[in-house]
């Protein structure tokens, strides 16, 4: 039993169309992997984790890719695998990340950036100062009780070497 071309059409249609909806996708954890991003001021532990979010994310896309082509495949081609169903996924997602993809992922990264800075701004001049002042007062006595053991600890220090050297003394 051959294709026909109305099977040909509809395995075309529908390959382009999973191509798009793949970009799209993509673009949804590209948008999540914007917003997890972490600032250059950041630990290595949290660019780890970063980049562990990143790898399940894109393990997570591969899998559902494969399975929406085996998805597609058995019902447009009754599971029979062909190229043309293949490139017309691949071409889908390429004109979806070019003609919209890319412009929106630059779109979102402004507003990530923007949304960030505005909560900065927001933490530095309202709780930032708060917890401060908290920070400040119960670190208080620990700071003082600090810097009074190593006044003691030069003493200490300072009379044991005197002390040593007045042994040697002839």
């Amino acid at each position: 039993m051959d294709i026909t071309d109305r099977r040909v059409l509809l395995l075309t249609a529908y390959s382009l169309v999973l191509g798009v909806f793949l970009g799209l996708c993509w673009g949804v954890l590209s948008f999540i992997r914007i917003v997890l991003t972490p600032s250059a001021k950041t630990d290595v532990k949290s660019r780890i984790m970063c980049d562990m979010i990143t790898f399940f994310f894109d393990v997570f896309f591969a899998l559902f890719s494969s399975v929406a082509a085996v998805f597609l495949f058995f019902g447009a081609n009754n599971g029979r695998i062909r190229l043309l169903g293949l490139v017309g996924c691949g071409v889908g997602f390429v004109v979806y990340h070019t003609l919209i993809g890319k412009r929106l992922l630059k779109a979102a990264e402004r507003f990530v950036h923007i949304v960030r800075r505005g909560l900065i701004f927001i933490y530095r001049k309202t709780l930032g100062r708060v917890f401060t002042m908290f920070k400040n007062m119960f670190m208080a006595p620990w700071r003082f009780a600090k810097r009074k053991m190593g006044q003691r600890k030069k003493k200490v220090k300072a009379v044991k070497r005197r002390k040593s050297t007045e042994k040697f003394t002839i």
